[in-house]
Formats: C-alpha cells, structure tokens, sequence
C-alpha cells in the first residue's frame, strides 16, 4: 500500500507532566482526528529531537492548555497566568518553527494558536480584561487551588478557506 492511501498520521501535542508524572490529553483531540479519517500519534513534551518526530507525521495539532511563559514572547507576567511549563513551551515552539520551515500542516487550538504566534515573532496580550475590559473574558475564573478547561464555540463558515476543506464541521455547525 502507498503511502497515500493510508490514513494519515497526525501528531497532537500533549499536555505537560502532571502532579502524578503523567502526560495527558482530552481525548476529543484524538476523536476528532480519527473522525476525520486520520491517525492520532500524541506527543508529549520533552522529545530530544523534535525534528525527527516531524519527518515521520503528516500534519501537527498544537493542543490548549496553560499559558505560554511571557518571557517567550518578551511580555508581562500577570497573577492571572497559570500552568507555565517550560518544557512545553519549548518542545511546542520548535515544532511550530520547524513546522513553517518544512512547510507541514499545523492546526493550533487556544494555546496551541498562541504558540504558533509566538513561534512566528508575534507577540500576546498577557492578561486580556487589562487590555480590553472584563467583558472579553477567555476563561472561568477559578476557585483558589481549582483550574477550570476554557470551551470556545467554534463555528466554520462553509464559505471559509476552512470550510472548504474541513470534513470536520459537523463538531463546530
């Protein structure tokens, strides 16, 4: 069998090592990958040669999660800034370097798009209510000691580049 006629392998980057020393992602990562006819391969932080990894997937999704470290990106540090995982960062950001260099499809969500920026120079806004006022609210405060996941509605306009190619958009309409 070609190459071509396989499912495609696509990697999905992990979330960092937790209180247990463990790697773990949401598993509608790996289901909306499969529904969309390919592969999941997770990748976990931390891998010593993420070139290597590249030449073996055929499209890369950078997951959400914690906040990048604003020293990537020369910005402020905020109170509001939680779950900062250097390892992370760093395995994250060379993939999406790397990712633009070897011209591969990369899908960033939430955190997973602000790498991106990042790895492209750009830079973010550290805590957005400063910036915009509290009515732009990105994700639940928590409680002391409690992190929340963020869910953002996510609608693909058929008349979109995206939508054009998205076999996908039954998760978003």
């Amino acid at each position: 069998m070609t190459k071509s006629l396989k499912a495609p392998l696509i990697g999905i980057s992990t979330y960092g090592r937790n209180g247990v020393n463990a790697f773990s992602l949401a598993a509608t990562y790996v289901d909306a990958v499969r529904a969309a006819g390919g592969m999941p391969v997770l990748l976990p932080p931390g891998e010593p040669n993420p070139a290597d990894v590249l030449e073996r997937i055929d499209g890369l999704i950078l997951s959400g999660g914690g906040d990048i470290d604003p020293i990537a990106y020369q910005g402020a540090s905020h109170a509001s800034i939680y779950n900062i995982d250097l390892e992370r960062d760093e395995f994250e950001l060379t993939l999406a370097r790397l990712c633009l260099e070897k011209d591969l499809p990369f899908l960033g969500i939430c955190r997973g798009m602000e790498v991106a920026i990042v790895a492209c120079g750009g830079t973010l806004v550290s805590h957005v209510p400063d910036e915009y006022g509290m009515q732009v609210q990105h994700r639940l405060v928590p409680a002391p000691g409690h992190l929340y996941p963020a869910k953002h509605p996510v609608r693909i306009l058929s008349s979109s580049r995206l939508g054009a190619i998205s076999i996908v958009k039954h998760f978003s309409e």
